[in-house]
């Protein structure tokens, strides 16, 4: 279980190659806080063993727009995000949030670079 009550510092970057993946969605209005619980799940889950190539996710809230989530992600490969994809916690997440959204746009894909 993630200890979501004490910050960690980030170092670093993720790897020269690696695939970081960056989607907006926007809650319902009154949905927000059942968004924001489902996206906690998703990202604790596809950092697990379950999903293996999952290098980092974080979920981060817009501040001028609380209504307003971007995931940030990285993945080990084109192949580990299509992994990921195939899992039934991302199925399970893709159901839920269906009805938690008013929004969302398209993902868009981007690559790691040595630092």
């Amino acid at each position: 279980m993630i200890d979501h009550g004490r910050p960690r510092r980030l170092e670093g970057s993720v790897p020269a190659g690696s695939l970081v993946v960056l989607a907006t969605l926007t809650a319902r209005p009154g949905l927000r806080g059942e968004l924001v619980a489902a996206a906690r799940r998703n990202a604790a889950r596809s950092l697990a063993l379950e999903d293996g190539g999952c290098l980092l996710f974080l979920v981060v809230e817009d501040t001028e727009d609380l209504e307003v989530l971007r995931f940030v992600s990285a993945f080990q490969d084109e192949a580990a995000f299509e992994g990921h994809r195939s899992t039934p916690h991302f199925r399970a997440w893709r159901e839920e949030s269906a009805e938690l959204l008013a929004a969302e746009q398209p993902i868009r894909h981007w690559q790691g670079v040595t630092v």
